[in-house]
């Protein structure tokens, strides 16, 4: 994918990437916005975010820098595991360092999820009017 037409998009997308930081994109990219209240600005930027074209640039830019700086996943996870063996081998075990590495691990395998259940006795009708449902 090459850089998006609209150049105010495609300056986001590479400030987003730079910064990591939407909000900062935001205002770099659309300068007119610094004389937002900064709840609109946010509300914009995390907008832009989801549009599709503008996400799928900021992922392109993501692994190109990491094909360029030769970051895996891979080579992160040996990374950790070093991490992981000096910390667990120093005269006083560094507990701590070691489960922020696993932890670590887990999230770029995709294996750090966080699961909400809600419930309620609660329904949606077809208007969009809560009502108690009928206790069963």
């Amino acid at each position: 994918m090459a850089a998006l037409e609209k150049v105010k998009h495609e300056l986001f997308a590479q400030k987003w990437h730079e910064l990591d930081n939407k909000t900062q994109a935001y205002l770099i990219a659309f300068p007119a916005s610094k004389r937002w209240k900064i709840e609109t600005v946010n509300s914009k930027a995390s907008t832009m975010s989801k549009d599709d074209k503008v996400l799928a640039r900021y992922k392109e830019l993501q692994e190109e820098s990491g094909a360029r700086h030769g970051i895996t996943i891979d080579s992160l996870l040996k990374e950790l595991n070093e991490i992981k063996e000096t910390a667990m081998n120093l005269e006083t075990p560094q507990c701590s360092a070691a489960v922020s590495s696993v932890m670590s691990k887990a999230k770029l395998v995709g294996l750090d999820i966080i699961k909400i259940e809600i419930s309620s006795k609660e329904e949606l009708t077809p208007w969009g009017v809560i009502r108690a449902a009928a206790d069963e």
